[in-house]
């Protein structure tokens, strides 16, 4: 059934010749039928990831002398929305054995 309907979509949005090439790419046993994790591993890292995980590491590595020259950035709602400051708490967790005391004043 989903197969169908992935495939009625397809057919729907596309000409006949790129929907024929697209359908022909998909192997539904590996992706769907078959057992296990999908053939492809998905890549969700996104700049704004990375940014934050480097937010965190720098505190880390200014040993809570320094903190990131970007620091501000944490307090802006709409650049450092609720998830990436999720993933920055999460880094710091992730590292607990190189987080001092020190460190945490100056992330407070």
């Amino acid at each position: 059934m989903f197969q169908a309907k992935v495939e009625s979509f397809v057919d729907k949005h596309e000409n006949v010749e790129t929907a024929r090439t697209i359908k022909g790419k998909i192997d539904w046993e590996a992706w769907v039928y078959g057992p296990g994790l999908a053939p492809i591993k998905q890549d969700f890292t996104t700049p704004l990831l990375l940014e934050s995980q480097a937010m965190a590491e720098a505190y880390i590595v200014g040993a809570g002398t320094t903190g990131p020259a970007d620091f501000r950035d944490y307090l802006d709602n709409k650049k450092f929305y609720s998830n990436l400051r999720v993933i920055f708490q999460q880094y710091l967790v992730q590292n607990e054995e190189r987080v001092t005391k020190e460190i945490m004043k100056k992330i407070d």
